[in-house]
């Protein structure tokens, strides 16, 4: 790469900063906010799911309107939307206020990722992906990294509110930085924009999304397993919507694929099974352990360091083991860390903590820098258009899951009693590392040949591309 390309992908890099930022320091703060709400903790997936949510509804979208619109035009309002929505979150008195505005910000965020990765995937040549992926998430890892810390430190010395105000100087910087040097892109022969499949994939998701918060915080049974039926007959029905619309928008025929197709799906259920780390062990740690807000994001500090150094050690890696090798071995030995979470207790030395989340946070960075470049690595130029708003969906899709299955897994394992909440963490670390280990139903369908764009000359074991 060159300077300027390095250029232009760090200074589009500064969106996904921003989300991570904003995401990472939420964990940290729940047990703060559901105390100033008068609510249990875990009743504030809802407020980490509802973000989610709104990305995984309107990333599809992000494609066809940066292609219609021009990308610098939404790249813009996008920003915009997402600073005021941030405010927004600051200025809540109540749970309700909080989850409508971490929808907008969702809405914001799902223009805003998504057409930054776009214009870089349109610039940066296929065989310099890697090295392109590796500057791309430095300052999102970053954002990742500060987030715990900086969190503790806020909710101890100033307040949640706090973690929302010190987002809007990135906005104003990251605006004026793209005003310089982000590039436009347009697609003359963009499709009428499908509505139809909007509506029936948007309240598809949303219902059973909705349906799963429900059933996570002891709602009516009946009323939520309604709901998610009636969201499995819309989904249902966007499947053979998809099949006859000449432009639909989660285009199903890219998982014709099979690099894309191994990595969306196996990702969806290691992403779902990995979002109860960052979600349950600050809560863990707080009102089981009764350890303080800082000491908690010190110790979340130690598996973000470690997703941030690992991508420096990312190209190399990837290189000699190539994807089938990472995905598989690497996805086994993150599913094993999961579960050595179920073996902290209050008497658990700090130290210990440290070393444990430090490697599952670099295993679990590589899984995912793999995963990035598998995806995009056998598309060409148009597939990248559509993919980019699809697979950031279904990433979103799968984390925004895997925290409403963690409330509820909370909720079975304790009926409702937060007293026994200690061996109910227990039992659904064990569970979320046998979900992790069901992803390799996919990983190991990998071939030679797959992801074979992606450069990987030096891979061992025959995953090298210039091999049949």
């Amino acid at each position: 790469m060159n300077p300027q390309h390095i250029y232009i992908a760090l200074t589009l890099a500064n969106a996904m900063f921003i989300q991570s930022f904003s995401h990472s320091s939420l964990g940290t703060a729940l047990p703060a906010i559901a105390a100033d709400f008068g609510l249990d903790p875990l009743r504030l997936s809802v407020a980490v799911t509802a973000e989610a949510l709104t990305l995984a509804a309107f990333m599809p979208m992000s494609g066809w309107l940066a292609g219609r619109f021009g990308s610098r035009r939404v790249f813009f309002a996008a920003v915009l939307l997402f600073a005021a929505a941030t405010a927004g979150c600051a200025l809540s008195r109540s749970l309700e206020m909080l989850v409508g505005f971490r929808a907008l910000q969702g809405i914001g965020g799902a223009m805003m990722v998504p057409v930054s990765r776009l214009v870089l995937l349109l610039l940066i040549p296929r065989n310099q992906l890697v090295q392109a992926m590796t500057w791309v998430t430095i300052p999102a890892l970053m954002g990742v990294v500060l987030g715990p810390p900086v969190a503790g430190a806020l909710v101890t010395y100033l307040h949640w509110t706090a973690l929302f105000w010190v987002v809007l100087p990135f906005c104003a910087m990251l605006f004026a930085l793209a005003w310089v040097k982000l590039e436009d892109s347009r697609d003359a022969d963009a499709p009428p924009f499908d509505w139809p499949g909007v509506l029936l994939s948007a309240l598809g998701i949303a219902g059973l999304l909705l349906a799963l918060d429900r059933l996570a915080h002891g709602a009516d049974g009946m009323t939520a397993l309604g709901l998610a039926g009636v969201s499995a007959l819309l989904l249902l029905a966007y499947l053979r919507h998809a099949r006859t619309a000449a432009a639909p928008i989660i285009d199903l025929r890219l998982l014709q694929v099979p690099a894309y197709r191994i990595a969306v799906l196996g990702g969806v259920v290691f992403r779902s099974a990995q979002s109860c780390v960052p979600f349950l062990l600050p809560i863990l740690f707080q009102t089981v352990f009764g350890w303080s807000a800082l000491l908690t994001g010190g110790l979340m500090l130690s598996s973000a360091l470690a997703a941030f150094l690992v991508k420096f050690a990312a190209p190399v890696i990837l290189h000699r083991a190539g994807f089938r090798g990472v995905l598989v071995w690497n996805g086994i030995m993150t599913a094993l860390g999961i579960v050595a979470c179920a073996g902290f207790g209050p008497g658990t030395p700090h130290a210990a903590v440290v070393v444990v989340l430090f490697m599952v946070g670099w295993m679990r960075s590589l899984q995912y820098t793999a995963l990035n470049v598998l995806t995009y690595s056998d598309l060409n130029e148009k597939e990248m258009t559509q993919a980019t708003g699809v697979s950031s969906m279904l990433q979103q899709l799968a984390e925004a899951f895997g925290v409403g299955m963690s409330a509820l897994v909370m909720q079975l394992a304790t009926r409702g009693d937060q007293a026994a909440g200690g061996p109910a963490y227990i039992f659904a670390f064990v569970f979320f590392g046998c979900w992790a280990l069901a992803a390799q139903v996919f990983f190991i369908r990998l071939r030679p040949e797959h992801g074979a764009q992606a450069g990987l000359g030096g891979a061992r074991r025959g995953y090298a591309p210039n091999q049949p």
